[in-house]
């Protein structure tokens, strides 16, 4: 078994570029564009759970997810422990920045000019805080093409002007 510190390096020299250029960005445009199918394969528990109110939610409100993503900052390695069962966890933080309607009466993101009605803010910052698991079934990696499964995610919105 790893020291505490020996698997913080290893996953961060070794998972976090890998994470942050391929498989994040499916991960967050599944979710920013209500994609409960591809979430249902790579979320568990919690995270699923999380990700099904959250769409239900904007559906009944009748309120469009954030829309086109104009950039990620980078991911942080947040916490890397080992459950009681000895599966590594992984505690990561990420944030998307996209453009945002707030009431979904722009429907199209070519509609989106300078000179937008006011209920379009220019961008919101989303953050997410993610828990990851491995998931080694064959049935997870043939979809998924990696390793890692959501078991949690938590997320706060923040809306920002230029």
């Amino acid at each position: 078994m790893f020291a505490m510190d020996t698997l913080k390096t290893v996953w961060r020299q070794n998972f976090l570029p890998d994470f942050e250029r391929r498989i994040w960005p499916m991960i967050c445009n599944a979710y920013l564009k209500d994609d409960i199918a591809y979430l249902s394969n790579v979320c568990a528990d919690e995270a699923l759970a999380l990700c099904r109110a959250e769409i239900d939610q904007r559906k009944q409100a009748k309120r469009q997810a954030p829309g086109k993503v104009l950039w990620y900052d980078p991911i942080e390695l947040l916490d890397a422990k080992l459950t009681k069962e000895g599966r590594p966890q992984l505690v990561l933080k990420a944030n998307v920045h996209t453009l945002d309607c707030l009431d979904g009466a722009v429907t199209n993101e070519e509609e989106i000019t300078p000179l937008s009605p006011p209920h379009i803010q220019p961008t919101a910052k989303t953050a997410f805080l993610l828990i990851l698991e491995p998931n080694i079934e064959e049935k997870f990696l043939q979809y998924s093409g990696y390793p890692w499964q959501v078991r949690s995610l938590h997320t706060t919105n923040q809306r920002q002007l230029f």
